[in-house]
């Protein structure tokens, strides 16, 4: 396996146009493109976390988490932190969840 360092350029291309769709909020969209670097590119760490951050907002952190478990183009260790941290995420947005019913009294 290589450090795929000769993909960098690429991948940082791929990122700055996934950066461009995140900020007009073309979600899926970024979301493609995050996922193309972070295989352009599978060490390159920038890559991972931004994917990961949409998958966050976009509330996908468990396909996330079985992404990163289904991917054999990266070492195990790598494999198994990127694993956790979507893992966590997923625990932390069901923690978070809005409550479904306002906490307003009724002035009626």
């Amino acid at each position: 396996m290589s450090d795929g360092s000769a993909n960098r350029g690429a991948c940082s291309a791929i990122l700055v146009d996934a950066m461009d769709q995140q900020s007009r909020f073309a979600m899926d969209s970024a979301l493609v493109l995050y996922t193309q670097a972070t295989v352009a590119d599978p060490f390159f760490l920038p890559a991972h976390i931004d994917y990961l951050e949409v998958m966050g907002l976009t509330g996908r952190t468990v396909q996330a988490r079985e992404a990163y478990e289904r991917r054999t183009d990266l070492p195990l260790e790598m494999k198994q932190c990127l694993v956790a941290v979507a893992g966590i995420q997923s625990s932390n947005a069901t923690a978070s969840a809005p409550i479904s019913k306002p906490c307003v009294p009724d002035m009626a």
